[in-house]
């Protein structure tokens, strides 16, 4: 497990204080792998895993409902093969790159509203996984 930050190429950086508040008082044994753009990420030996699934919260017609059946093949190899989830920023998304590798399967959050906060998006997300791998609530 770790997290993955990109810098977007248009000026907008994580600051080393960020990622320094994260590693050190959220995610102590997390870690925390930072890429300076969304090009040196899709070069990095991490995006050029083929065995790692990639799954992106998207609003594009192609998106497929996080709740869905067919997602829940998706949900399961996220798990059992370390896969990326990417949740874009609130204002821009994510990088149409990211989204046009051949791999990345995109998924709706069904809201009542048109977008929702990216932690709210990844929690989402990861409740989803946890529950189609047996391991949402008590037994």
């Amino acid at each position: 497990e770790k997290i993955v930050m990109i810098d977007s190429e248009e000026g907008e950086r994580v600051d080393d204080k960020d990622l320094a508040f994260y590693s050190m008082c959220n995610n102590v044994l997390i870690e925390i792998t930072h890429y300076s753009s969304v090009s040196s990420f899709l070069l990095s030996p991490l995006s050029n895993d083929p065995t790692r699934p990639w799954l992106a919260t998207a609003l594009v017609p192609s998106s497929i409902s996080l709740y869905s059946p067919s997602t829940s093949p998706l949900l399961r190899d996220i798990q059992t093969y370390n896969g990326i989830i990417f949740v874009g920023s609130e204002g821009k998304g994510l990088d149409r790159r990211i989204m046009e590798v051949e791999r990345c399967v995109k998924v709706v959050i069904p809201s009542m509203s048109a977008s929702v906060n990216v932690g709210v998006a990844f929690g989402m997300v990861m409740s989803a996984v946890m529950i189609t791998n047996g391991g949402g609530g008590t037994q």
